[in-house]
């Protein structure tokens, strides 16, 4: 009679996730004054799992992201939901690729910005929601659509590297006139970069690539927004070199723009690291986007 427990007790050890995944199935049968104290004991518990390193597996991230349940924050929900879906996808998780699309466009929502990809459903009772989809490049590297060329976009090449190249150098001793022209190279190169991407010109992960770190330069939200969904357009084309970083980089610059701390501490001014929100969120996390630990980049000094 005591096997099952036991067999039970140790399941639940060996996989905690389990138990937070019957909690999820619980909802389903609970009445409404029972409700809101599971999903916090859920959203207790994933976030218990991240600050006790105990999510090792892509899998294990897209399972956390399947439970995180809807509390006080559509906000903070989205966001922890989608960071641990964009992680589960970093780590190769692939039915973690299907997740990305309605989570990026439930967080896009949640920061009243129209939805990119369509997938969030309207209800009879609620305004239509806003939506500005993206280039059909990008579309198809979020659903998997091979790609119908191997050759890098030389053009896309040349841009790039002319952008990093007005990069080198030490800033503090750049001349106005210096910037000044720096600022015009970057809005000519993100201006074609723009007509660029709204063609059949993107396909491999290089290009893709290529084009995120000249759209992270832009001024604008949406400029950022498109960074980031180009550099995860890397990822999941095949990038193992530095589109996770840039994924990273994009997402914190883009929480920046929006008035919030960013996440995986990839953004810096003249005093150093700007404030870093950690609560989620955790070195395993960072270092699965290419990025460094928190107290790694708070020792990084710029130059």
């Amino acid at each position: 009679m005591l096997a099952v427990p036991i067999v039970l007790a140790l399941t639940l050890a060996s996989d905690p996730l389990s138990a937070l995944e019957a909690k999820a199935d619980g909802l389903k049968s609970a009445g409404r004054e029972k409700t809101y104290a599971i999903r916090r004991e859920i959203g207790e518990g994933v976030r218990k799992l991240v600050s006790q390193d105990k999510l090792k597996s892509g899998e294990d991230f897209r399972r956390a992201a399947k439970v995180w349940p809807a509390l006080d924050n559509e906000f903070e929900d989205a966001r922890i939901r989608y960071e641990l879906v964009l992680v589960a996808v970093a780590l190769d998780d692939r039915p973690a690729r299907d997740l990305i699309r309605p989570n990026w466009d439930s967080l896009m929502a949640a920061q009243g910005r129209p939805q990119r990809f369509g997938t969030v459903l309207e209800a009879p009772d609620l305004p239509r929601q806003p939506f500005d989809p993206v280039p059909k490049g990008v579309e198809a590297a979020y659903r998997g659509v091979p790609s119908t060329s191997t050759a890098d976009d030389k053009e896309v090449q040349a841009i790039v590297d002319a952008d990093q190249a007005a990069r080198q150098g030490d800033f503090t001793k750049m001349t106005v006139k210096q910037i000044e022209e720096m600022v015009e190279g970057d809005r000519k190169r993100l201006a074609r970069i723009k007509e660029i991407v709204t063609g059949p010109t993107l396909q491999t992960a290089n290009d893709f690539f290529n084009a995120a770190l000249t759209m992270q330069h832009g001024s604008t939200v949406l400029d950022i927004v498109m960074a980031h969904e180009l550099a995860v357009s890397s990822v999941l084309r095949g990038d193992t070199k530095s589109a996770r970083w840039l994924a990273a980089a994009s997402y914190d610059r883009m929480l920046r723009y929006g008035g919030h701390r960013q996440r995986f501490a990839t953004q810096y001014d003249m005093e150093g690291l700007q404030r870093v929100d950690t609560d989620g969120i955790n070195d395993r996390m960072r270092q699965a986007m290419k990025c460094p630990t928190l107290a790694q980049a708070k020792k990084r000094v710029l130059r």
